[in-house]
């Protein structure tokens, strides 16, 4: 059953989300700001991946991140 804080950080993590995707498309269309835009969709997408599956992961490989675990 769904909660208030539940949709609270929902409600976080599609604000984080948003502001990634923002930032992406706010860079210059240079050879360092491609690569930052990269990055900054591979952030959004990494919060996505924990948004829906509770497990925080690396953004660049999506790999798990927790305790105990290497990457």
């Amino acid at each position: 059953m769904a909660t208030s804080s539940d949709s609270a950080n929902k409600d976080d993590f599609a604000e984080a989300i948003a502001a990634w995707e923002d930032y992406a498309r706010s860079l210059p269309d240079t050879h360092a700001g491609r690569n930052m835009a990269a990055l900054s969709l591979r952030a959004a997408e990494s919060l996505r991946i924990e948004r829906d599956t509770g497990i925080a992961v690396c953004t660049c490989c999506y790999k798990p991140i927790g305790p105990g675990i290497r990457h």
